[in-house]
């Protein structure tokens, strides 16, 4: 268990909760940023609400090019 002073948790617990993540998401993006995004991109267990996020742009990106695929065929019957 690591302990804080109150200057340095809450600053981290405000911003922890403007992003929509934990306390302890927040401390490892903070690290993960310090140490840099190579370290970040082999570390997704370490940042899990960014690596879901991550998933789920994916997955409605799929949905837009097959919308996109759609409007274009509709838009040029042949």
């Amino acid at each position: 268990m690591i302990r804080f002073p109150p200057e340095i948790y809450e600053p981290l617990w405000n911003s922890a909760q403007n992003e929509g993540r934990s306390f302890n998401a927040e401390i490892l993006h903070r690290l993960a940023q310090t140490l840099g995004e190579d370290f970040a991109a082999e570390q997704p267990a370490a940042q899990p609400v960014p690596a879901e996020m991550l998933s789920q742009m994916r997955v409605q990106t799929d949905y837009m090019c097959e919308l996109l695929e759609l409007a274009r065929d509709a838009a040029n019957p042949d």
